[in-house]
């Protein structure tokens, strides 16, 4: 005699057995959620210190690279210096242009507010007079830049500007 035990589904059991599956789901879910958001780097709310930041992109036949080496003082004033270097891809000319810039910063939130007090910007030799009416024209003090931040991890922080320029910016 054939003892073997065959079961067969019902919809209402199917139903339950889902339910379960979709409740055990949920709270892995849940968990994960949680514990994504215990591990996801907070921003850090003391930005006071020495900073590097860096960019670098490609516009039609310019390469940019820019290097930043700033200071935010505890007591609401930066120091901050800046090296930008343009390659016409065409000519494989490069241009160096030096800014020392120095003012007053407040963080709000996410959202860093630099008021430069004093610029200097110097240029290499080869510098064609346009570039230097470029930065003539856009630079100046009482210039204000306005940063949103986001912590990328706990010594590393991404500031974009609100023309969209972004700059990767280490601790240290």
């Amino acid at each position: 005699m054939n003892n073997q035990y065959k079961y067969q589904y019902t919809s209402t059991d199917v139903l339950a057995r889902n339910i379960k599956t979709m409740k055990s789901l949920s709270i892995l879910i849940a968990t994960l959620a949680i514990s994504g958001c215990v591990t996801t780097p907070k921003f850090e709310q003391d930005i006071s210190g020495q900073w590097q930041c860096s960019a670098e992109s490609t516009i039609e036949l310019v390469n940019l690279k820019y290097n930043d080496n700033v200071h935010y003082f505890e007591d609401g004033h930066y120091e901050k210096e800046s090296l930008l270097k343009i390659t016409n891809l065409d000519t494989d000319s490069t241009y160096d242009v030096n800014i020392l810039s120095n003012g007053k910063w407040m963080k709000r939130n996410a959202t860093l507010l630099e008021v430069i007090d004093k610029l200097e910007t110097t240029f290499s030799d080869n510098s064609p007079d346009e570039l230097r009416k470029v930065f003539a024209d856009e630079l100046s003090p009482t210039v204000t830049e306005k940063w949103k931040l986001k912590a990328v991890n706990e010594n590393t922080i991404s500031m974009t500007a609100e023309s969209g320029s972004q700059l990767s910016c280490k601790k240290g």
